[in-house]
């Protein structure tokens, strides 16, 4: 019948699309953590700003490490739906961090356009 032939094919449509491959190969979260630091670098310095305020998990930060953009814990850590703590980064001071250890990851950033950002970190 009909319906059968349909929800056969939605089963086999379904199966492609719920596919999990193995994250490590597949990750797109660099890429999108640091496109959005990218834009907010960018309008940071539109604007004037010189600082970064924000709460972050523990692994965030790390990993902002990992790409050389140092933030400073300015809290102990809380429960707030899951535990996080604040930071603050000073914005010339991860220019001057990243122009040492990344710079491709500046340059990156201070295009008005480009590629992927540089992922080694």
């Amino acid at each position: 019948s009909l319906f059968n032939r349909l929800t056969e094919r939605r089963k086999d449509t379904r199966a492609e699309y719920t596919r999990v491959t193995p994250a490590a190969h597949q990750s797109t979260s660099p890429r999108l953590l640091l496109g959005l630091f990218r834009k907010m670098y960018r309008h940071s310095k539109e604007q004037g700003l010189t600082h970064w305020y924000a709460s972050m998990e523990p692994p965030l930060a790390r990993m902002l490490l990992r790409y050389h953009m140092p933030f400073k814990k300015i809290s102990a850590q809380v429960d707030y739906y899951g535990p996080v703590s604040l930071y603050l980064g000073d914005i010339a001071e991860m220019e001057a961090h990243l122009a040492e250890r990344n710079p491709d990851l500046l340059q990156w950033f201070r295009k008005s356009r480009g590629a992927a950002p540089p992922l080694e970190a």
